[in-house]
């Protein structure tokens, strides 16, 4: 990842509430860790109950986060 990548990450990031009060260091060393995918349209992420290895930040598009509601008897 090149320098001028690595400082577009690093600015999205501070951009966001939770990391505001990171230092760019910390920052910069977090958006090392990370790599961009893109996904489909319509593609399931996750599915409600199972685990995951990984966790998406949506840095441009939009995304809808559904949940299944339990029957009542």
């Amino acid at each position: 990842m090149n320098n001028k990548a690595i400082q577009k990450k690093c600015d999205f990031f501070q951009s966001l509430p939770y990391f505001r009060h990171w230092t760019l260091n910390q920052i910069r060393k977090l958006v090392k860790q990370f790599h961009e995918e893109e996904f489909k349209r319509n593609q399931v992420l996750f599915t409600q109950g199972s685990a995951s290895d990984f966790i998406a930040i949506i840095c441009e598009g939009e995304f809808e986060v559904t949940r299944r509601k339990k029957k009542r008897i």
